[in-house]
This record gives structure tokens, sequence and C-alpha cells, in this order.
């Protein structure tokens, strides 16, 4: 038999008392009225997040569509983790001057080890022609302080067109910025180094690469420690993918760069497939899909590269990239991560049949020398559905434990889920019976990112909404979503017995204590939010009453709505 602990919490929120987070749905980045267009979103150690968009100041124009008057505006939105604004309804305002309306290629925000956000905008303050936009990069404390003045640092020459952003912090709390730009007929990569002060320490072309018959793009940067950082590039018309260690002064650390994959992608922009992580011990892992065999049927690749420059899989095959299952179905966004326990990495991708027509989502883990340790196939996480499947991602949760995040599309336009799942990392096992689904499909939805706060234990989703404005126009929001995966550990079950009076021991049962009778709704959902039980029509006296319930050892929340009043019980089997 097991035994039973329960004590009542009464609080706003299902599951917490983060008095804005709105159970089952997304709330606004900015409020309503008007639309916000996605850059980036990130998540600080505190809990708070940062999203940076771009949103139509209609103030000299009719509307959004009356292109020649309208003027996008570069705000940042802060949400701290109780779900609450911190820079008002709108955001805060990074700059007004002419833009590009629409780019979807560039990183523009990263967060230092102090807290503060590294913003960078585009735009044509030094030029009159939107077509030669400069990048200008900020740094703004928690509080909305733009710390590098208020008219940032301009990256470049401010004349070139420019595109694929990217950054990261130094050891010393500098920041190194990558960038492609034009280059006559060709592309370059261009990269900049930021004191954390603000004072620029390269000359951007001289540090970066560029040549007169050779095109490059497409740079990710990953931290190297040590003040040093790996750039991962494409070179080529073919995109062969390479790999630079560089150092504090801008100069190549390995004795040449490391080539990763030959390339064969052409003109498929390649950001709409590569995703590149860091390895967790110095290195860079990618994971991609191509179809090297020329049979119309894509796979899902990973590769490794060490910090010493090496091919971590070189014993794999011969390209020394990892195929990451034998299931001869075609495979698409494949999105990797070093396994936080040290002993090897994650992917997540979508598998279609020929026609795209049915669809599934799998999973697999690589050891270090390029061994699938989820078997030939992977672990299926969805079956084929003959529907669509997208915007998955991967985070880490609990020590040995992960969260897969999809979206899945239903019966058609404006019926999108939202879905995950955790496992155990180490064998592939699922923490839950089936994917749960967050947010029901009454929406269409997008451009869903997943981002994870290890310090405060929980998630944050982000994705797009469209809806109906009062003139009918389409607009589009964005939302975020919390979703809390960790137990405090003030909460564990010897603490609350040692420390409380208001727990109850017992056998499959549980004890709630009301002031006055009625009759009572219960719903009983795992820590994860998945609902598992309904207790209907409980009647209840005045004082205390046992209720009958048990399941296998655990810790479970009792959502109980009782004359009009909702209590929450969390209940602890062990």
């Amino acid at each position: 038999m097991k035994n039973l602990v329960v004590t009542l919490f009464l609080f706003f929120g299902m599951l917490s008392a983060y008095g804005q987070w709105i159970e089952n749905q997304g709330i606004p980045i900015v409020t309503e009225g008007t639309s916000i267009y996605d850059n980036k979103t990130v998540v600080g150690k505190d809990g708070t997040t940062y999203f940076l968009g771009y949103c139509p100041n209609l103030k000299e124009a009719e509307d959004e569509y009356d292109t020649d008057n309208v003027v996008y505006e570069y705000r940042l939105q802060a949400i701290d983790k109780n779900g609450v604004r911190k820079f008002g309804d709108l955001g805060l305002l990074i700059s007004d001057y002419p833009n590009r309306s629409y780019c979807v290629v560039n990183d523009y925000l990263y967060l230092d080890k102090e807290g503060n956000i590294i913003v960078v905008v585009f735009d044509a303050r030094a030029h009159e022609y939107e077509d030669l936009m400069g990048a200008y990069a900020y740094k703004i404390s928690p509080e909305g302080e733009k710390l590098w003045g208020e008219d940032g640092v301009l990256l470049g020459n401010g004349r070139d067109l420019v595109a694929a952003m990217r950054m990261v912090e130094l050891t010393d709390g500098s920041i190194v910025f990558a960038w492609m730009r034009s280059h006559g007929q060709l592309l370059a990569i261009d990269l900049q180094r930021i004191t954390a002060k603000g004072e620029p320490q390269w000359e951007p072309t001289e540090v970066g690469l560029n040549d007169e018959t050779i095109t490059y793009q497409y740079p990710y940067l990953v931290d190297a420690g040590m003040n040093q950082f790996i750039l991962v590039y494409a070179k080529g018309g073919a995109q062969d993918l390479y790999a630079r260690k560089m150092d504090f002064d801008g100069t190549s650390v390995w004795s040449e760069d490391t080539r990763i994959y030959r390339g064969g992608w052409g003109s498929i922009p390649l950001w709409t497939i590569l995703d590149v992580k860091p390895s967790g011990d110095g290195g860079v892992i990618l994971g991609w899909n191509d179809d090297r065999s020329m049979t119309n049927i894509e796979t899902a690749y990973m590769s490794y590269v060490t910090k010493d420059g090496e091919i971590g899989f070189s014993g794999a095959s011969d390209n020394g990239d990892v195929k990451l299952n034998y299931s001869e179905f075609r495979n698409f966004n494949c999105k990797v991560m070093a396994d936080p326990a040290g002993d090897g990495f994650l992917a997540f991708w979508r598998e279609t049949s020929e026609g795209q027509s049915w669809q599934r989502m799998v999973m697999q883990k690589v050891s270090k020398e390029g061994e699938l340790l989820y078997g030939d196939e992977g672990v299926m996480i969805a079956d084929f559905e003959e529907t669509n499947f997208g915007y998955n991602s991967i985070q880490p949760g609990n020590e040995g434990e992960a969260a897969l995040f999809y979206m899945r599309q239903n019966a058609g336009y404006g019926d999108v889920d939202v879905l995950y799942i955790t496992f155990k990392t180490e064998t592939g096992e699922f923490l839950m019976e089936e994917p749960h689904r967050l947010i029901a499909g009454t929406k269409e939805r997008s451009s869903m990112t997943s981002h994870v706060c290890q310090e405060e234990g929980f998630w944050i989703l982000k994705w797009k909404e469209d809806y109906k404005d009062e003139n009918n126009n389409t607009q589009e929001k964005h939302l975020l979503y919390r979703l809390d995966y960790r137990v405090n550990d003030t909460t564990s079950v010897e603490n609350i017995i040692t420390i409380s009076d208001n727990f109850y021991h017992s056998n499959e049962q549980f004890m709630v204590k009301v002031a006055n009778a009625g009759k009572a709704q219960i719903e009983i959902f795992d820590l994860m939010g998945r609902k598992i039980d309904d207790i209907n029509n409980v009647e209840l006296n005045a004082g205390l009453n046992t209720i009958a319930w048990t399941n296998k050892s655990g810790a479970y929340i009792a959502k109980m709505t009782v004359n009009n009043e909702v209590l929450n019980c969390k209940i602890l089997i062990k």
C-alpha cells in the first residue's frame, strides 16, 4: 500500500502562483491592436524572457498597409518569470529609423553573463536608400538603460547589404559578432569584437572571410572557452561546411580550417537546413538533412568537431558524419543538442512519406564515437499521421531528462496544436505515456521556439498567431507560455512533512478541508501539466473530507472547484 500525503494551497493560477500566466493558452508579448513581427527570443537566468520585434508605427499612416507612411520600430520587450511586462505594453523603443520591414535570417538578440541584453538592429540612418542599411549593436541593462549609448555601436561600414547576424560572448565579457555582406557579385563574412564597454577591437574585413572568386556565407558562432570561439561557415556555391577556431585577437587557432561536409545543397538557404550547437566539451555539433545519394530521399545527419579541430565521428562514414536512422523515409528539420550528462548528443527531426502527406516525429542519441544509441531507426515520438508536423525543438530538463516540443496541424487552417513529451536521455524511455497537448488547436499558429531557464526550472514556448482586427485585416501577434518541470526542493516529501502540520498520512486516499459544504469537481494533473484523472460530483462536508484516489508514486496536483472557489491540492505519494 502507498502512503499518500496532501496539503492545500490557495493561489490564482493552475499549478503555480504566477498571476499573469494563463492555463492552456499563451500570453501576448505586447497588447493587441497592431502586428508585431518576430526576430528573436531569449530567456535569462532569472526567468525573464526577452523578445525583440518590429512593430508598425501608424502615427502618420492610415493602417499597416499604407506602405508610404508606415514606419517600423524595433522594440524590446521583457516578460518576467511571473508573466508581467517590464517595458510597458509596447516594449522599449530601440530604433525607429527607416528600415526593411521583413527579414528572417538575422540573429538580433543575445544575453551576456551579467544579464544584459545585446541587441542588433538594421536600419538606414546613415543613408537615404533603405537597401543600404547598417547594423547597430546596443547593450541594454535589465532595467532598460542603453549602456553603449543612445545610438549603439556601428558594425561594419553602414552601407553594405548585410544578413545572418550571429553573436557570442567571450570569457572577458566582450561580444564577437559575425555577419555576411555583399562583396561584389559574391558574399563575404565579416567579424567584429566589441568590449564590454562598447569599444570595437577589429577591422571586420581583415578578420573576416572574403575572396574575389569564392563566396562565404551563413556564419555560426559557438563559445569555445579561454576567450576563443568556433566559427562555422559555408564556402562556395555548393555551401561546403567548414569550422575555424579563432582567438581573442581574431587569429586562427588551428593550422587549417576543418571541412565538415562537402556540401551539395546548391541554392537552398542553409539556415533552413542547418542546426549548430555547442558540443558541451569545447567543440561543436551540427545537424542537417541532405540527399547525397540523389534518391529524392533526404536523410538526417549529425557531425561533431572536437575542440582540437578533429572530426569526432571520423570512423562512422567516409564524410565523418553519422546517418541518424535507416528508416528509408524522408527526413527534415533535424535539431540537435548535447546531452547534459556529457555522454553523447541528441537529435529530433520530422519524417515524411515520399509526397510528405504522411508525417511523424523521431529522435535519436549518438555517442561521441558515432554509435546510434536508440537503434537504427531511432525512437518514434509521434506515429505517422496524414497531417503536418513542424517547428520542432529539444531542451534539457531535470537531471538525466529532456523535452521535445513541436506543432501539429489538425483538420485545416486555424487548427494547430502545441505538443511536448519528456524522456530519459540515457535510454530514450518516455516519462509520459504519449505526447501531451499543451495548447489545443483553435488558432492558426506557427514559428514556435522553445527556451529553457534551468536556474528556475521551467521552459518558455513562443509562437505566432494570426488574428483579425476591427477592419478585418489579418494581424500577427506573438505569445509566450510557461511550463514548469522542476519541483522546488523545499516541497520535497521529507521537508514538507517536517515543517507542516497540514499533512494527512493515509492509504490510497487524500484529505481536503473546506469551510462550507458543497459539490466539487476535481481534476488531477501531473507536474508536467498533463491531466490524468477526473473526479466528478464529489459531495464535501464543511471541515475535513476524505477522497479515495490512488496512483503510482510521485507528485500530483488536484484542482478542486467547489462553491465557485478553486482550491489546488498538492498530492505526494511515496
